[in-house]
């Protein structure tokens, strides 16, 4: 499962395109990534870099709801 997981969160790994003929190699790639992946990559790096502000701000939602849901 964690297999899939990472296969489905890296993508697939496409080598850059070498001229046979040529006298030039290009070295590395680029990873194609399907649509919900690259959504989930944005959320995490967000949370990973404003996870602060992520926490204060659940805890204060779920503070207004404990309230309002007490009176």
């Amino acid at each position: 499962m964690l297999k899939r997981l990472t296969s489905w969160y890296e993508g697939e790994f496409i080598p850059h395109k070498n001229d046979p003929a040529g006298g030039f190699i290009r070295l590395g790639g680029c990873y194609k990534r399907s649509f919900s992946a690259t959504v989930a990559r944005i959320i995490f790096e967000f949370y990973l870099k404003y996870w602060q502000w992520c926490v204060g701000t659940l805890l204060a939602v779920v503070a207004i709801v404990v309230h309002a849901a007490r009176h």
